[in-house]
């Protein structure tokens, strides 16, 4: 992983418009029983109550002190008692993609688990942040410290979570899914092919496939690309150039890098850039 200087670039973006990066209450938000699907993305902290959250028609009990990350894709609808107390955050896909290189992890391994517990050291510090946040969108003053909160949320939440998918994958009956992306962390600079994964894996590609469907809800080659275009994010948000950034994830064309980055992110490598040097 490579940053340039003692901070990250993207951490100098000011928040815009009130629109970006949305506070509230979870209490207030009890209209919520009708399956919604959202453009944004939603972080919500619950630290108290009970109720089912159903994210894209799987129930999840609601517990004290949990953390859901809801993307653009999923559909959600709350069934909650009035006891529920917690925070939630709306976050403009661009804001998100600002910050989301805090996350270890790639993003399709939070569709098919978007619920994660955690442990009351860990609650505190998350509450922390969105505390902090709250108190920046309403002071209207310091909003250059929400990016660098939410990137604190993302790094607290790759913490939190490497924990609970070291445990999916010790007590999963298919663990191999989970094997491919510890493999796609140590291969994705070298080879972005499918088949290479699969006979690491000692399974066919249609094989591989249809295993991630069933526990990411995503294709192989969509975790791969994640993975590659996270780390492409961290490097072009740390100052490495698009041509460097490009080598460095074994693109040989800087042509190429630049029309598959933007395929997948709807941003061309530069304005990505330019994003993250708006202060």
């Amino acid at each position: 992983m490579m940053y340039s200087r003692t901070g990250f670039e993207v951490l100098n973006r000011e928040i815009v418009t009130e629109e970006e990066v949305i506070f509230f209450p979870l209490a207030e938000w009890e209209n919520w029983t009708k399956a919604k699907s959202h453009d944004s993305f939603m972080l919500l902290l619950f630290e108290s109550g009970s109720g089912t959250h159903r994210i894209d028609f799987k129930d999840f009990e609601l517990c004290p002190k949990q953390f859901h990350l809801l993307q653009p894709q999923h559909t959600h609808e709350f069934k909650f008692n009035k006891d529920v107390k917690g925070y939630g955050l709306r976050v403009h896909r661009s804001i998100f993609e600002l910050f989301s290189i805090g996350f270890h992890f790639a993003l399709p391994m939070f569709i098919k688990h978007p619920v994660l517990k955690m442990n009351l050291l860990e609650f505190e510090y998350l509450q922390k942040e969105f505390e902090g946040i709250a108190e920046e969108i309403h002071s209207k003053k310091i909003k250059d410290l929400i990016i660098a909160r939410l990137f604190v949320i993302a790094f607290l939440v790759s913490r939190i979570s490497k924990a609970y998918f070291r445990e999916l994958t010790q007590v999963n009956e298919n663990p191999k899914v989970y094997t491919f992306l510890k493999l796609i962390d140590l291969f994705y600079q070298s080879t972005r092919a499918v088949s290479f994964y699969a006979e690491k894996l000692n399974i066919t590609t249609s094989h591989l496939t249809i295993l991630c469907q069933r526990y990411f809800g995503s294709t192989a080659t969509h975790l791969i690309d994640a993975r590659i275009l996270l780390e492409a994010k961290k490097l072009l948000a740390s100052g490495i150039s698009v041509k460097e950034t490009a080598y460095a994830l074994n693109f040989r064309d800087v042509s190429y890098f630049s029309r598959y980055f933007k395929v997948h992110t709807k941003i061309t490598p530069r304005e990505f850039i330019a994003e993250c040097r708006i202060d």
